[in-house]
């Protein structure tokens, strides 16, 4: 909650040093500002990292059969890093970047680091494959190829509005409860 309010914050205060807040607003501020201002205000609010910490949040997939039920995101040194556990085994690599690509990449693809065992709704016992991922930015898709038969084209968005500290650097992974301890 904290990291929403200090976005909301941080975006006030950009519109407000550009001067928008007037009539046409964000619309004006496009059509008729530098575009050296345009440029510095929308590379701010890109920029945007939490604080060195450890936490919880969504992640948001583009397919339905690639589905992240728990991510705790680190951040340290500004640099962010994303243990992720998928919904299932069924992808056995990942690769930060497009399917094409991880083909002829093998040096960077990124195995599945842990197995999380539960079960779901429906009472089957699942397992799902955690791995743990670069994050170059919040709220933006990130191209992550996926291996389960061959290579799949994925796009992750790990939810900044979702964001939720630890206060911990310790942390278990429960789908239906991501629990601190």
């Amino acid at each position: 909650m904290k990291f929403r309010q200090r976005m909301i914050s941080l975006l006030f205060a950009v519109i407000m040093a550009v001067g928008v807040l007037t009539t046409g607003g964000l619309t004006a501020f496009a059509e008729e500002a530098p575009a050296e201002e345009q440029a510095a205000v929308f590379e701010a609010l890109d920029d945007v990292t939490p604080a060195d910490g450890t936490y919880t949040t969504t992640v948001t997939s583009s397919a339905s059969m690639f589905r992240v039920i728990a991510c705790v995101l680190t951040v340290e040194n500004g640099q962010m890093t994303a243990r992720i556990t998928l919904s299932s085994d069924g992808y056995d690599k990942l690769y930060m970047g497009t399917a094409a690509a991880a083909a002829e990449d093998e040096a960077n693809w990124i195995s599945s680091d842990g197995v999380y065992d539960y079960t779901n709704d429906s009472g089957e016992e699942k397992h799902g494959y955690m791995f743990t991922i670069p994050v170059s930015a919040l709220d933006t898709g990130i191209a992550v190829a996926a291996h389960g038969s061959k290579w799949y084209d994925r796009t992750l968005t790990f939810n900044s509005a979702d964001l939720q500290s630890t206060g911990s650097e310790s942390v278990v992974v429960d789908p239906a409860n991501v629990q601190v301890v």
